[in-house]
């Protein structure tokens, strides 16, 4: 798994730093003891390995990019394609369970609309995002300032303020891919999780989801000053 996540010297650029997400699951397997904090810090540095290879997988057709999605946009997905067909389709899983180990016995409290919840949430990707939820909307009925949620994981979907997804989804996700690559807040959900915010359907929230994995989502109504000042940031 190791060597499936390494890049080539020439991949690298000759400044090595592409090899950063391999040296930090090497880190991981080093010791038999880690620290929940450093466990935690150091997987999400090793996800950056989705990060390069995203990158890398269409650099081949860099030439031809622009006529080829122009006349064929589906082939807009070609990178996504390569990922899911690499080695890197079982890093995503085993990330997954890593993920889960890192939570612990204890996992992240989580607060929908007021209601603490410890189970039926997964974040994948961190970040803010202030709009109205609109849950299940047919393809196309949204705008990219809104927050969706769907009943289950899409094979494709245009980009949103923050995503809310039931089901499966793991770092391979073509849900997820986007989110990572447009800074999206993304977020699986279990069935007790998802009829939580179906009440709240185009209602103006406020979803927070923090780098350790937390999930905080609220009516914009409910709003502190803190929380407007985070997002003002």
């Amino acid at each position: 798994m190791l060597s499936a996540t390494r890049p080539s010297a020439s991949d690298c650029s000759g400044n090595g730093s592409a090899r950063l997400p391999a040296a930090a699951l090497r880190d991981l397997v080093s010791t038999s003891q880690q620290s929940r904090l450093h466990l935690t810090t150091k997987l999400a540095y090793a996800k950056r390995a989705v990060e390069w290879a995203q990158a890398n997988a269409v650099l081949a057709f860099a030439e031809v990019w622009a006529a080829w999605t122009f006349l064929l946009p589906q082939t807009a997905s070609i990178g996504d394609d390569i990922l899911r067909s690499s080695p890197l389709l079982l890093y995503a899983k085993l990330a997954r369970h890593l993920d889960e180990h890192a939570a612990g016995p204890r996992p992240s409290r989580h607060d929908f609309f007021g209601t603490d919840l410890d189970t039926d949430v997964r974040a994948l990707n961190p970040g803010l995002a202030l709009g109205r939820l609109r849950v299940a909307p047919k393809d196309g009925t949204y705008s990219r300032d809104e927050i969706v949620a769907l009943p289950d994981t899409p094979a494709d979907l245009d980009p949103a303020a923050g995503i809310l997804t039931q089901g499966e989804g793991n770092v391979l996700s073509h849900v997820q891919l986007l989110a990572r690559a447009l800074g999206i807040p993304n977020v699986v959900l279990g069935p007790s999780a998802y009829q939580k915010i179906i009440p709240h359907d185009r209602h103006e929230v406020f979803l927070i989801v923090t780098p350790r994995g937390r999930v905080i989502i609220k009516e914009a109504s409910s709003m502190t000053a803190q929380d407007k000042a985070v997002y003002e940031e």
